[in-house]
């Protein structure tokens, strides 16, 4: 068991949900995951917007102050989940967002849609 998960490996929705689900079940109750670039990739924030819906987890998302690219209005964005208890719904595998990674950044991104 231990008491932080940080995320900030492949940016795929595949990638990042896989590794929820494999090491979330490692983290203690009161425990926290971080997860960098949550805003910019919109793989990393399908899986945000997941734990967000779980009763299990409190999520906050902040912007981080740089951009990317010119005309980018996207920041990277930072997620701190903190997993309240170990009993509730598991984290599973969404079907809609296979293959989620980027999005465009000139778009909002999907967690602030």
């Amino acid at each position: 068991e231990f008491d932080m998960l940080v995320l900030d490996s492949d940016h795929a929705y595949d990638t990042i949900i896989t590794e929820l689900m494999l090491f979330e079940p490692k983290l203690r109750a009161g425990g926290c995951i971080l997860m960098h670039d949550s805003l910019f990739f919109d793989g990393v924030g399908a899986a945000v917007a997941q734990l967000a819906r779980n009763p299990r987890f409190e999520v906050v998302t902040l912007d981080s102050p740089r951009a990317p690219n010119p005309g980018c209005v996207r920041s990277p964005g930072v997620t701190v989940v903190r997993k309240k208890t170990a009993d509730g719904p598991a984290i599973e595998f969404e079907e809609k967002w296979r293959g989620v990674n980027v999005g465009d950044d000139r778009e909002v991104p999907l967690l602030r849609r």
